[in-house]
């Protein structure tokens, strides 16, 4: 039987599968970083305590990202019957909408429509979700898929959120935390 290090060596040889791996970390990379370091933006910026911040901050991740998810199990497997790039659309389109909302967030001085537009750029970047991790499943084996999930778990939080809070953090201190929260929206661009 061939070793798992071997498994996992041919795994990274499906470039496919190393994409969906790539495009899912970026989209985590900008998630990590506004779970980490939206709380403190509405504290610095719209004056909410911490302590409300976080619980702000949570629920948005919890609720658009719950939407985001299901709409993009949705809408997903609906153009996947058109094309068999469908997957792929899906999560280039919804980046690509994610992208401008999230820009519009943290440029607004209005509560109401920061927290709009974060709701909605939030949503766009969770429907990737299905769409990539149903591709996982497709460009792997029936026998390789655990290894595979188990690969992709690792790639998209080693380069994706373990990552965003240390470097947002980074750029907050040489310059501020708007500009370090912005340049995380970036990340979603190539993806």
């Amino acid at each position: 039987e061939t070793p798992p290090f071997t498994k996992y060596l041919k795994l990274l040889k499906n470039k496919k599968f190393v994409f969906v791996c790539l495009a899912q970390a970026m989209g985590t990379f900008t998630l990590g970083a506004l779970a980490a370091w939206g709380p403190s933006f509405l504290n610095r910026y719209f004056a909410y305590d911490i302590a409300k911040s976080g619980t702000i901050f949570g629920a948005i991740i919890i609720i658009a990202g719950a939407l985001g998810t299901m709409l993009g199990g949705i809408i997903g497997d609906r153009w996947q019957k058109k094309t068999e790039n469908g997957y792929f659309y899906t999560t280039a389109l919804s980046y690509l909408i994610a992208f401008p909302f999230g820009i519009l967030a943290f440029l607004m001085t209005s509560k109401i429509l920061f927290f709009l537009f974060l709701i909605l750029s939030t949503m766009f970047v969770f429907i990737q979700n299905g769409p990539l991790n149903a591709s996982v499943v497709n460009l792997t084996k029936l026998k390789e898929r655990s290894m595979a999930f188990a690969l992709n778990v690792f790639i998209i939080h080693a380069l994706g959120d373990a990552m965003s809070p240390y470097l947002v953090g980074f750029i907050s201190d040489s310059f501020n935390l708007k500009i370090a929260v912005i340049l995380s929206l970036f990340f979603v661009l190539p993806a």
